[in-house]
This record gives C-alpha cells, structure tokens and sequence, in this order.
C-alpha cells in the first residue's frame, strides 16, 4: 500500500529491485531512506550473509506531493493519499533504493488466510529455513552500532514482564515478508524494524527471537551456540521451503 517495486536492469545486466514511495505518508516519514539505511548497513557489516544491496538515490523534491488522490487501498477501511504515477516512476525524484531480485515466499497477501492456513504453511519451513530465522534474529540483534527489533512493542511488552506470547499485530510474523535471496532465506520489508538503544544483544535476540518463533509456529533457540551444536552434529542440505506446494496444501 506504501510502495512501488520496479524490476531493473543494472549496467552490467545484473537484474535487481527498484523500491519507490506511492504515498504521501512514504515520503514523508522516508519509509524507503529507512530501509535503505538498514538493508545498507547490513549489507555491509554481513557482506554475502545479507540482502545484496546496490545503492540508493535521493532525487528532486520538487513537485513530489503534486496531483495526489485520495482512495482507500484495497480490504482497509481508511484513505491514503497517492503520488501521481508520473513521479512514482521518474526515477530522478524522491527516494529509490536498489536490491537484488529475490523470490517472495507469498507473493500476494491473499494467497494463505487464517491462522489455520498459516499453522500449515509453517509446517513445510525446512531445517535451512529455521536456521534462517535464527541467523535473522542474531544480525538483527547484533546490528552496529544499535540492535534492531522486529517489532517495537515488544519492549514496552517486555518491560511490563510479558514475553513472545503478546507478540501482536506485527507484519513481521507473516511469511509475506520474507523473501529467498542469494544468502537464503531472509527478512525483505523493514517498515516495521526499529533501533533499540537500550537493548543489550541478548534482550534483542530474545526478542526477536519471540518475532521468528511465531512465523515458525516454533519455539526456537536463536543462540549461536546452538546453531553451532545443530550445524555440528545435525547437518541439512541448504534446501528452502516449496512454497508452491505448501500453498497448495494450505490454501
């Protein structure tokens, strides 16, 4: 509902992804400067271990917030103000970031409904997939110079005792955004991550952990001692979901 993902073809014939605001509240709380920012910073502090990442650019402002309509995306109640599809596709204004073309694991929201398909659709993550979620919990909290956290309201939870169980109504739990990239599986929309800076790295892996638990439908031990001791004396082929198949079965 916030952005424009364009398929582009880079100077050396590489193919990647284009990320554009549609929206007025995309640009102005630089929802796309944001996750350029950390898919950057990832990139650089995990190299071939993280979304490949080929830059950004921030254009002209002028005439960005010109021609905007109304309407109400599609199955939500409430109006959002669009971008002229003219600015959304001139690449020489706004914001745009570029990242290599990867596989969606649910390429639409409509695909799997319910908790019931969800349980279901969990059942067919491979061993390579649940050590996925790990490492995405450990890089997260391990980012420099502050941990990030999948889901802000799980400190305030947190705080107030309370642990991965009230995890609520986060995007991050949902399959739809994650995508298979040349480093595997991992996290592809980072609109709701945030910096944690009171948050030592143990405290954000435990709290990102309880974010990869839910998706799972698995309580896992995102320590990296225990990714040690499964890769050790249990080893699996880098083998990812068929997501084709479990729509199939789940849907």
């Amino acid at each position: 509902m916030q952005k424009a993902v364009y398929e582009v073809k880079l100077p050396w014939g590489e193919h990647a992804v284009a990320k554009r605001c549609i929206t007025k509240t995309c640009v102005k709380d630089r929802l796309i400067g944001k996750e350029g920012s950390f898919l950057d910073n990832l990139h650089r502090q995990y190299r071939d271990k993280a979304i490949d990442f080929f830059g950004a650019c921030d254009g002209s402002k002028i005439g960005i917030e010109k021609n905007m309509t109304s309407k109400i995306p599609t199955g939500k109640n409430y109006y959002l103000r669009y971008l002229d599809p003219q600015i959304v596709s001139d690449f020489s204004i706004g914001y745009t970031l570029v990242i290599e073309l990867a596989n969606p694991l649910l390429s639409d929201w409509g695909m799997i409904e319910g908790k019931r398909g969800r349980k279901c659709f969990s059942k067919y993550f491979t061993s390579a997939d649940l050590e996925a979620f790990r490492t995405i919990a450990r890089q997260y909290s391990n980012y420099t110079p502050i941990p990030l956290i999948l889901y802000p309201d799980m400190i305030t939870a947190s705080k107030k005792g309370k642990k991965g169980e009230h995890i609520g109504t986060t995007d991050n739990i949902y399959p739809e955004q994650y995508i298979i990239s040349k480093a595997g599986l991992r996290h592809g929309d980072l609109d709701q991550v945030t910096k944690c800076k009171n948050c030592t790295y143990e405290s954000a892996l435990e709290l990102n952990c309880g974010v990869v638990s839910r998706l799972a439908n698995n309580n896992l031990n995102c320590t990296l001692a225990h990714s040690q001791e499964i890769l050790t004396h249990f080893p699996f082929p880098d083998v990812h979901i068929n997501a084709t198949e479990a729509i199939k079965q789940c849907s």
